[in-house]
């Protein structure tokens, strides 16, 4: 399927056709922050969570705070993704919002902006925390995972976007598919 891969329109057809193509039980869908596949994911695959990419997240942070601070500002973003029990990853997020905030407000606001689907890895059991918190493959040491792959620019029409599946030895046959969005 070829599109304009940032339109909800492109996205809801291609969820739609992976659907019709056999794509069931998908209880989350892991992605850089684009509007329209969120809004699509939303639509489409439901019943499925949305996970954003904590790695995308903090690239988004570091083009809004002075590069010395980069850093420290990542290491403190990191500990809300290092919480023993769901309850503690969604507190441990307004805290470090409200501890970053009063030297980087934009900073807060991200974080609470994005707070339910920078946390939506904490609805599954964590022994698969890891693994279903980022794109990025070392993120990601064993996981069954459908991934969504550009052949092309991933902003452009002339994308071309395909379902694989990557299956390490390690991955356990029964688990459901997580669909993701990796840009080549």
């Amino acid at each position: 399927m070829v599109g304009d891969s940032g339109t909800e329109v492109f996205w809801s057809q291609f969820l739609r056709s992976l659907r019709e193509r056999g794509l069931g039980g998908v209880r989350l869908v892991i992605a850089d922050h684009h509007s329209g596949l969120v809004k699509a994911v939303r639509k489409v695959m439901l019943g499925a969570g949305y996970q954003r990419c904590r790695v995308h997240f903090l690239r988004n942070v570091f083009a809004v705070i002075p590069k010395d601070a980069a850093e420290m500002i990542a290491a403190t973003i990191r500990t809300i993704f290092a919480q023993p029990h769901a309850t503690g990853v969604r507190s441990q997020l307004d805290t470090v919002a409200d501890m970053l905030g009063r030297q980087f407000p934009k900073v807060r606001a991200m974080l609470l902006e994005a707070k339910t689907d920078l946390t939506a890895f904490a609805d599954f059991p964590e022994r698969h925390w890891k693994k279903i918190q980022s794109t990025n493959p070392p993120d990601q040491p064993s996981a069954p995972t459908w991934c969504l792959t550009s052949q092309a620019s991933p902003l452009t029409p002339s994308s071309i976007w395909s379902m694989k599946a990557q299956t390490r030895p390690t991955a356990a046959a029964n688990r459901s598919p997580i669909l993701c969005r990796r840009t080549l």
